[in-house]
C-alpha cells in the first residue's frame, strides 16, 4: 500500500510539473508570436518612414538645384521634419526584448478596454437621447389629446 501511495504521489507531482511547464511554454510562445507581430509592424513602419525620408531628401535636392524652390520657412520645416524622421528610423531596434513586448501588450489591452468603454458610453448616450426624444413626443401627443 505504501508503494502505491508513493507511486500515486510521484504521478501527481509529475503531472503538475508537466502542467506548469506547458503553461510556461504557451506563455513563451504567445510572447514570441507577439514579438513577431511587433517586429513585422515595426518593419512596415520603418519602410514607410524610409520612403518618406527619401522623398523629403528629393524635395531638398530639387530646391538646391532650383527645380522647385521652396520658401525659407517651408524649407526649414522640411529639414526639421526630416531630421526627426531620420532620428526615429535610427532609434528603431531590430530586436524586441520581453519587457518591450509586455509593455506593448499591456498598452494594446488598455487601448482595447478604453475603446470598449468609450463605445459603451456612446451607446448609453444614444439610448438616453432616444428615450428623451420619445418622452417629449409622448408629452406632445398627450397634450394634443386634451384639445
Amino acid at each position: 500500500m505504501a508503494k502505491f501511495s508513493s507511486f500515486l504521489l510521484i504521478c501527481c507531482l509529475t503531472f503538475l510539473l508537466l502542467l506548469v511547464s506547458s503553461n510556461t511554454t504557451n506563455a513563451e510562445s504567445a510572447i514570441d508570436a507577439k514579438r513577431k507581430e511587433i517586429l513585422t509592424r515595426r518593419d512596415s513602419h520603418k519602410r514607410r518612414i524610409t520612403a518618406l525620408i527619401k522623398h523629403m531628401r528629393s524635395q531638398l535636392a530639387d530646391h538646391s538645384a532650383g527645380v522647385k524652390v521652396m520658401e525659407e520657412k517651408e524649407k526649414a520645416d522640411l529639414e526639421r521634419r526630416l531630421a526627426l524622421y531620420v532620428q526615429k528610423v535610427d532609434s528603431m531596434k531590430e530586436y524586441v526584448d520581453d519587457e518591450e513586448v509586455e509593455t506593448t501588450m499591456a498598452r494594446e489591452e488598455s487601448q482595447k478596454k478604453h475603446r470598449a468603454n468609450y463605445k459603451e458610453k456612446i451607446i448609453a448616450e444614444a439610448r438616453r437621447l432616444e428615450e428623451e426624444k420619445e418622452k417629449k413626443s409622448e408629452d406632445a401627443n398627450y397634450g394634443s389629446d386634451d384639445l
